[in-house]
């Protein structure tokens, strides 16, 4: 549906959308309505009539009016002593189809932003806004704007290795030091027969490598903690136009491709280094 923008080539509908803002903050009346416009909530309306009486406080009537009035008309409180104020949100955009985009989107119902109450801009009376934003696709090779990861790293998988029994109070201690690495069990102790909470290695992928049991010279005897050099664990935090998951697969397979790449060009200068002895 789209094709990748190339920063050497032109705009067009196939790689970029458009969309328009125009907005602006008048300055609003002196009467009752200064405090609640647009309004058809009476439970806002009541929150701002009892703040000028004075009985709840004028925090509580913003609250409840802000809940009331989430999104475009969130702008219409004005809390009294404070300056009025008009908050610009992203479903204030204007999606302008450009070539035959509207026919090819009519089947998801257009295009609009994902979340509609993300703050844009605020406006005091007497301001506006009016732009024409692009946006447009593309990649991470072209540019560190079009990537879809915030965030990415790794670790080497912990192991963790318990080189004799920890019991009770050891036991409890230890599940302090690595909190959701051990599971405490009850076991009947082999050498006195009676029956002890015993540590157990659960879940060495929560291990955070503190080492915080050496502080205890016998839990520094009894456990190991080291790194698997072959075990890489990855995270990926994605920012929103690809799932994490698609986004790991997708790196796997450029990094496929390169790796092919580098191989043939291998293979290639060999060949020529043969033809030319």
């Amino acid at each position: 549906m789209f094709e990748p923008f190339d920063e050497d080539s032109q705009a067009t509908d196939r790689n970029t959308l458009v969309f328009r803002l125009a907005v602006s903050c008048e300055k609003p009346k002196k009467k009752r309505d200064e405090y609640v416009s647009n309004t058809q909530s009476a439970a806002a309306t009541q929150a701002v009539d009892q703040s000028i009486g004075g009985d709840p406080s004028v925090d509580q009537a913003a609250e409840l009016a802000s809940e009331n009035y989430h999104g475009a008309n969130a702008a219409a409180i004005e809390i009294p002593g404070r300056p009025y104020t008009k908050h610009v949100y992203s479903n204030d955009l204007q999606w302008i189809p450009q070539g035959d985009q509207e026919e090819r989107f009519a089947s998801v119902g257009g295009i609009k932003p994902v979340h509609n109450d993300i703050l844009i801009a605020k406006l005091r009376p007497g301001q506006a806004i009016e732009l024409e934003a692009h946006a447009r696709l593309g990649d991470g090779k072209n540019h560190a704007k079009y990537s879809p990861v915030a965030t990415a790293c790794y670790r080497l998988m912990p192991v963790v290795e318990l080189l004799c029994d920890v019991y009770d109070d050891l036991a409890d201690e230890l599940d302090k030091y690595e909190p959701g690495v051990f599971t405490l069990v009850y076991c009947e102790d082999p050498s006195s027969g009676k029956r002890r909470k015993k540590a157990v290695v659960s879940n060495p992928y929560a291990c955070t490598m503190s080492r915080n049991y050496m502080r205890n010279p016998e839990l520094k005897k009894a456990v190991k903690i080291y790194r698997r050099p072959d075990h890489f664990i990855f995270s990926v935090e994605a920012v929103g136009m690809l799932p994490a998951s698609t986004i790991v697969a997708e790196s796997i397979r450029v990094l496929k491709d390169k790796c092919q790449n580098v191989l043939r060009l291998a293979d290639e200068s060999l060949e020529s280094e043969l033809l030319n002895k």
